[in-house]
């Protein structure tokens, strides 16, 4: 006996007028999402990655709105075009844009990262898990000060989370506060945010004594575009108060 078919992963978009603006999921791939109350999705392409707003209509049909017009922007996107989304999972979705005769369209390779245009400076910082990383409720990573000086982060919001080897992204937000202790000088500081990092931490099985290796990869010139960060996890030896790092 034949079984259900399986859920389709793909989808397919031509491009008409007022695309520029939204563009919905049809409704058959949407009652086959999970994540169907998302407020947010992660578009990926050969370009980058690009943070999108979820909204529904009064029939349950989703659409990309808030941040979608930076995509078809930097895509110089235009009507007759068509797009193929690939749902990755987790609300994250790859694109292939193709021109009107069928053809994929061809860009110009993306400029280096600021990441990689930055040596004089480490590329990444240690962090050991500790109960501040771990509340529900009030968790909260803090990103080094000269980390953050040296990478032109003290201005980012938004942030993905990437693990090597793991399907998944996890979309974080960026926070500044002032800090400093009595009688110093107050200094801006800047963490990974409570909304996002308490899903990383669980979907990866995070514990107290864990070690993190805070990886950059890009930061994009756009700074509406997502950072994107690589997590490498080393975990706490059993019988032991810490991880052994040992990171290559």
């Amino acid at each position: 006996m034949a079984g259900s078919p399986p859920f389709p992963r793909r989808f397919f978009k031509p491009l008409i007028p007022g695309f520029e603006y939204a563009i919905s999921i049809p409704a058959s791939f949407c009652q086959n999402l999970n994540e169907r109350n998302a407020k947010k999705a992660v578009i990926e392409s050969c370009q980058g990655s690009w943070e999108v707003g979820v909204a529904r209509t009064g029939e349950g049909t989703l659409y990309f709105e808030g941040g979608w017009e930076e995509f078809v922007k930097d895509h110089n996107l235009k009507v007759g075009e068509f797009l193929v989304f690939r749902h990755l999972g987790r609300m994250v979705f790859h694109v292939n844009v193709y021109e009107p005769l069928g053809c994929e369209k061809v860009f110009p390779p993306p400029p280096p990262p600021a990441a990689a245009r930055s040596t004089s400076s480490p590329l990444f910082f240690l962090k050991s898990i500790s109960e501040t990383h771990s509340l529900p409720n009030k968790c909260y990573v803090t990103i080094p000060s000269g980390f953050v000086k040296a990478h032109g982060l003290g201005d980012r919001k938004k942030m993905i989370l990437k693990v090597p080897f793991v399907r998944g992204k996890w979309p974080v937000e960026l926070g500044t506060w002032q800090g400093g202790k009595r009688g110093a000088a107050i200094s801006l500081r800047t963490a990974i945010r409570t909304r996002g990092w308490y899903k990383f931490y669980e979907d990866n099985g995070l514990k107290i004594g864990d070690c993190c290796k805070f990886v950059l990869k890009e930061v994009p010139d756009s700074k509406s575009k997502p950072v994107i960060m690589e997590v490498d996890i080393k975990r706490m030896v059993l019988g032991s108060s810490k991880a052994v790092v040992n990171f290559e």
